[in-house]
């Protein structure tokens, strides 16, 4: 599968209150290795923005280890598990 609609499939499976979260650990710096992005580019962003934001970020697969990181900081195993398992596949 493409990172970009591997990164974009998962961040459409999070519940908005979800997205918040995810983008706050984003905008916090929290995860060791990463940059952070300033609040204002995330502020009012939809996944697909948010997936685009992360990819000029951190790159195709900066972004989804990110996004592997930051699913299992949040405590949501099972879409780790698939990223985790999609990401194995390649």
């Amino acid at each position: 599968m493409d990172p970009l609609e591997l990164l974009l499939g998962t961040l459409e499976d999070l519940t908005a209150k979800d997205l918040k979260t995810f983008q706050l650990y984003l905008t916090e710096g929290a995860l060791k290795g990463f940059d952070r992005i300033p609040k204002g580019k995330l502020e009012k962003c939809d996944p697909p923005d948010t997936a685009g934001i992360m990819r000029e970020a951190y790159g195709s697969e900066g972004a989804l280890r990110i996004t592997l990181l930051i699913l299992k900081k949040m405590k949501h195993n099972d879409l780790a598990d698939k990223l985790e398992g999609e990401l194995e596949k390649r």
